[in-house]
Order: structure tokens, then sequence, then C-alpha cells
């Protein structure tokens, strides 16, 4: 690796802080606009940023590994979630909408009461952050494997890979916790088209 590659992840990492800054400069005056983009962002870019943060690096490396030790179980996906997705669309988004819940925990704590919220949000912080670990920890095996191919470090070393680690969740923070939604949005629907980064209401 030479220092312009060094130069273009240093851009792409501080280009990222950067759109979160710009876009976070009046547009996030209350909960609402941060947490939520006021209600008003484009349904198309949200179903495909949701979309893309699931195809992650995670889902990409763990696919074809599952398909080449237990067989095409997997298409099943293709055919089940598409129906599962109808289903909740017509049946329970409505229901949500009605209620103007933020949240699916906001709904389980009307319905059910707020102990039973608690747990599932509990439950879900849970499994969202094996989830985010096993997604950061994928790409950072790649940049460690460049990194220490290029520099000639010691491959047993995992130093580069906790610095990887710790700079990628650094930068996924404070892009978040500047910019709000909006800043999420935009910087997933990035990854997908330059074009998509329009964000019409």
């Amino acid at each position: 690796m030479f220092w312009t590659d060094f130069l273009v992840i240093f851009l792409v990492l501080g280009g990222t802080i950067g759109v979160s800054v710009y876009l976070s400069r009046g547009s996030n005056t209350n909960v609402a606009q941060y947490l939520m983009a006021s209600h008003s962002a484009n349904p198309i870019n949200v179903g495909l940023s949701i979309f893309v943060a699931f195809v992650s690096a995670l889902s990409l490396t763990g696919y074809p590994s599952e398909v080449y030790l237990y067989g095409t179980a997997q298409l099943w996906n293709a055919i089940t979630v598409p129906i599962v997705m109808a289903f909740g669309c017509y049946t329970i988004h409505p229901v949500f909408y009605r209620t103007k819940s933020d949240s699916v925990f906001d709904y389980v704590k009307i319905r059910f009461g707020e102990d039973i919220s608690k747990v599932c949000m509990a439950s879900s912080l849970l499994s969202w952050g094996f989830f985010v670990s096993a997604a950061i920890l994928s790409p950072s095996y790649a940049i460690k494997a460049v990194v220490v191919d290029s520099m000639r470090l010691d491959p047993q070393s995992n130093m580069v890979l906790y610095t990887v680690i710790i700079a990628m969740t650094v930068v996924c923070i404070l892009y978040t916790y500047i910019g709000g939604m909006n800043a999420v949005i935009m910087l997933i629907l990035s990854t997908v088209s330059p074009s998509s980064l329009r964000l019409s209401s």
C-alpha cells in the first residue's frame, strides 16, 4: 500500500464526519428531527438504507459459507422474506401508524406495559450488539490483511486489527451522533449510488 492509499482511507473517514457536520447545521433542532429525520425522509431512501445496512460484509461472507456447508436452504429467504414483508406492511405497519409509535418498543409499552417493553429493548440491544460486532470485525480483518502485507508487519500481532476496529467504531459513532438520522441515511445511500444522495421528502 502506498501513501496515496492511506490518504484515500483518511479522506473517506474524514469525509464521512464532514458530511454529518454539514447535515447537522440547523437541521437537528429537536428530538424528532435528530432521531426520525422529522418523519419526512423519502421512503425509498429509507428503505434502501435499511436494505444496504443489512447487506453488510457479514452477509457477503456469511451466506456463501452457509450455502457451502448446508446447501441451498438459504434460498428460502428469497422466497419467504418478501411474503413476510408484504404481510407486515399491510397488517403491522398500519397499527404503528395509527398509534403514532416511533418504534416497536413504544407500541409494546402501550399494549403490554413498560416491563415487557424493557425486556424487548434489552434483548434487541443484545442481538444488535452481536450483529454490529460481527459486521465491524469482517471488514476489519480485510483491512488488517492489506495493511500487514503492504507494511510487512508481524501477521501474528493484532494491534492493527484493534486499531482498525476502534477507528471504524469511533467514526460510526461520531457521524451518527453529530448528523442524526439524516446523516445515517445519506451516508448509507452513498455506498449504493452517488445519485441517491438527494434526501427529498
